[in-house]
């Protein structure tokens, strides 16, 4: 029995961390402190983890010239690159599997770089295409480039079972401009919401995040994103 009402404790306690305005014990500052730590060139998923447990820089102050926190039933995206999704030698290349478990482990280290699709327009889209495009040919030639992409409810990575660990989706824009906007104000991170677990413990949560995306969500061939023009960000190799 008092285990059982320690088991109801700890996730009421978890519950409230994620989703009360306030936090008695975590100032707005402190958790944009964290969050602004984060989106420093140093970034460090486990150190966040530790420090702002349970999810609790979502609740930070927004910084100016975002869209604010990332809230309920907001869609991401997730651009699917070659090499680091899907090496593309060939024109067929391109038909194989594209999204895999693995391609989530960023989110246990330096954060998992996403479009937030409810408020991002079509300039920021092809922007960030572009971006990540000239990224991939400068270092891999031929083979780098756009090869998809992923959209997925926020849901599918925030809730889980409690025998799984979910994970926490931060406002994080990019590109800060001096006019105090941003060229990438709808760019978030997916970020592990526990530290201190194992590989094993990680592994069996990144599954479990996967086959929820891969549920909840759509991954799509270049020729399936419909909101911009990604044809022309594919890889030289698979013209």
């Amino acid at each position: 029995m008092l285990a059982h009402l320690a088991k109801l404790l700890e996730v009421f306690t978890s519950f409230g961390a994620r989703f009360l305005h306030k936090n008695e014990d975590v100032s707005d500052f402190k958790m944009r402190d964290g969050l602004d730590k984060f989106c420093s060139l140093e970034i460090n998923v486990e150190e966040l983890a530790a420090t702002y447990p349970s999810c609790a820089c979502e609740q930070a102050e927004p910084l100016a010239g975002s869209p604010g926190r990332v809230m309920p039933k907001e869609v991401l995206r997730l651009f699917l690159t070659s090499p680091s999704h899907l090496k593309v030698k060939k024109p067929a290349d391109l038909i194989k599997r594209k999204f895999k478990a693995a391609d989530l482990v960023r989110a246990y280290r330096v954060g998992l770089s996403v479009v937030r699709l409810d408020h991002a327009l079509e300039d920021e889209l092809i922007y960030t295409a572009r971006k990540l495009h000239e990224i991939q040919v400068n270092a891999n030639g031929d083979k780098g480039g756009l090869v998809g992409a992923v959209d997925f409810p926020v849901e599918a990575v925030r809730a889980c079972s409690a025998s799984h660990v979910p994970m926490c989706v931060h406002e994080t824009p990019l590109d800060r401009t001096d006019t105090s906007g941003y060229l990438r104000p709808s760019h978030g991170d997916v970020v592990n919401s526990m530290s201190g677990m194992s590989d094993e413990e990680q592994k069996a949560s990144r599954e479990v995040i996967y086959n929820q995306i891969i549920k909840q969500g759509a991954v799509k061939d270049i020729e399936d994103v419909n909101d911009f023009d990604m044809s022309i960000f594919i890889p030289r190799a698979a013209m």
